[in-house]
């Protein structure tokens, strides 16, 4: 392993103790054929038993066996998070690079807002460089100004495209059919932003700061608006696209997001 990855993988282990301690949570790695109900209990309680359930354990398995991650946070006995992914490949200057790509997370309603979802990603993060790895890829929905905040400010992630409907219609109880755009993130995981925004966080971006920068904002709860008015929502969904296709097609750059879920884009790399 390079110094430079050898390095931060001894911050990301530390790291990933300590904000485990924090969220007063055990994270532990799924493999042999231990711990795949967990993941699916987790899931299928955050996202509803969508045909039949959200995870197939055997999928999960086949994922770990091939060399992918998958963890379940424990508070005690009870499994109350979990998240993983695969290992894939993006193209960087023309060529082929390995990263991990992660999948989905989740986190049981009364164990949110308790950093279990940090705690993930820093042990899946310390676990990606322990194989090698130096990326971790995801994408999220941008609608979701609490997933915006812990992923750029707390985990200092940033985005490199918008994908329209990547998964399809999905009716599940976070979905409700909604249009599945995604933000597409890449965390490069043995820099000083991502050590920093882990260890203390990042500061929300101040528009201010940003004199003719292109702002595109997010609905302050898209959740209840999809419960209360699923038409707002879905008008909300489209004018979004419509503003981040628009930013990064015009090749601007995301630079962060503020404390109220503004996304602020310029023609400056981040």
């Amino acid at each position: 392993m390079p110094n430079a990855l050898n390095s931060a993988l001894v911050q990301a282990q530390g790291q990933a103790q300590a904000d485990a301690d924090a969220a007063g949570v055990r994270v532990a790695l799924i493999d042999g054929n231990d711990g795949y109900g967990d993941v699916r209990q987790v899931f299928d309680a955050v996202w509803g038993e969508y045909d039949g359930t959200q995870v197939q354990p055997d999928v999960v398995r086949a994922i770990t066996f091939a060399g992918g991650y998958a963890c379940v946070a424990y508070a005690g006995h009870a499994a109350v998070g979990s998240c993983f992914g695969v290992v894939g490949r993006s193209q960087v200057n023309g060529h082929w690079h390995d990263h991990l790509h992660s999948h989905s997370a989740a986190v049981l309603e009364e164990y949110r807002n308790r950093s279990v979802g940090k705690a993930m990603k820093s042990h899946q993060r310390a676990w990606a460089l322990s194989q090698g790895l130096d990326s971790i890829q995801w994408t999220f929905d941008p609608l979701m100004r609490r997933n915006a905040r812990l992923n750029m400010l707390k985990l200092g992630a940033q985005a490199i495209s918008y994908e329209v409907d990547m998964y399809g219609s999905l009716g599940d109880l976070v979905n409700l059919d909604d249009p599945t755009d995604r933000l597409l993130l890449n965390w490069d995981l043995s820099s000083d932003r991502a050590a920093t925004a882990l260890r203390a966080g990042l500061e929300p971006l101040s528009v201010a700061d940003f004199p003719g920068a292109t702002l595109v904002e997010a609905p302050d709860d898209i959740a209840a608006l999809r419960a209360s008015d699923p038409a707002a929502a879905h008008d909300a969904r489209l004018r979004m696209r419509e503003q981040m296709l628009d930013a990064f097609g015009s090749g601007l750059t995301m630079q962060g997001v503020t404390e109220n879920g503004t996304y602020v884009f310029t023609n400056h790399s981040a």
